[in-house]
């Protein structure tokens, strides 16, 4: 369900009469008024199996006893909390939360013995080693663990990680440090995450994209699929040796077309920031390059 319109209440009386109908997705603050909405959604509600909803609204108060599947948009951690009580049963769970200075939100968390999969986005304050130590004690049986947030130079530690995470099977994370400047090189923060665990064992890579250590993130799963040229901390500094970020380039920058970039072939938009294209010498260096991108479906020219 994309939208709410005038054939929306025929709709959703009709899903009614499905009566095997296990997964449903609500739409955008999908919040009507009117009560013959609540009665339907909330009686397809507790025989769902798989839901994605935008928020909470409908799910702090409902029996949700069949849910094992859950993406959910928008959350704090007052909600977060209530929510889990009523879905002791959840294998996999897909969640942005917000957190604020005032609520540990590591404390919300109950626990989750079934909870195999988890996507986790954490908005707002910054994450703590100890706050993810005392979270993912709370959830013996996870076996897929991907998550992005903000945090110190603490969450950077790849030995503490080792302690927490050997259990999983995939482990995908994307932090940004809330300051850049401290008293770790990149390459002391990198060799951290170079141990036989993460290399060999396990074979997880870790890369960060600036000299500065803004972000550090695990590579296929977070690798950027936009590139500047020329190039701007390009490729990022990384634990393998052999990893070829190219292949994931979909969106070419340009602020310069002689050279031309040839190294890829998976663009499927450019963007131009240059005037050059407007000159003979451009222009042919701007043929020359699409005719290596079999998938260039977007070209914009911005600001000539």
């Amino acid at each position: 369900m994309s939208s709410i319109n005038s054939n929306t209440y025929e709709q959703l009386y009709n899903l009614q009469k499905l009566k095997n109908l296990s997964s449903l997705e609500l739409p955008r603050l999908f919040q009507p008024s009117y009560i013959a909405f609540d009665s339907i959604i909330r009686e397809l509600l507790s025989r769902l199996y798989r839901l994605t909803a935008y928020n909470t609204y409908y799910l702090l108060d409902q029996s949700l006893p069949c849910l094992r599947h859950l993406t959910l948009k928008q959350c704090n951690c007052e909600q977060f909390s209530i929510l889990l009580n009523r879905i002791p049963h959840l294998h996999s769970l897909n969640i942005i939360l917000s957190i604020d200075i005032h609520t540990d939100w590591s404390n919300y968390t109950t626990k989750l013995i079934h909870l195999k999969r988890l996507i986790l986005t954490l908005n707002g304050e910054k994450v703590t080693m100890i706050q993810m130590k005392q979270f993912l004690s709370k959830l013996p049986n996870l076996t897929h663990f991907q998550f992005s947030t903000q945090g110190d130079i603490d969450l950077l530690e790849g030995q503490q990680w080792e302690l927490l995470v050997s259990h999983l099977i995939i482990f995908d994370f994307h932090i940004r440090l809330l300051c850049s400047s401290f008293q770790f090189s990149i390459k002391t923060i990198l060799n951290s995450f170079r141990s036989s665990f993460w290399l060999e064992d396990k074979r997880w890579f870790v890369a960060c994209d600036g000299l500065r250590l803004e972000n550090i993130f695990t590579i296929p799963c977070f690798v950027s699929n936009i590139v500047t040229y020329p190039y701007v901390n390009w490729p990022p500094l990384c634990t393998s040796s052999d990893f070829n970020f190219d292949p994931y380039i979909k969106c070419l920058q340009l602020s310069l077309l002689n050279p031309v970039p040839h190294r890829f072939t998976n663009i499927t938009s450019i963007v131009i920031n240059t005037d050059e294209i407007l000159t003979d010498l451009g222009l042919l260096g701007f043929v020359n390059l699409v005719e290596h991108m079999p998938y260039l479906n977007t070209i914009t020219l911005r600001d000539l």
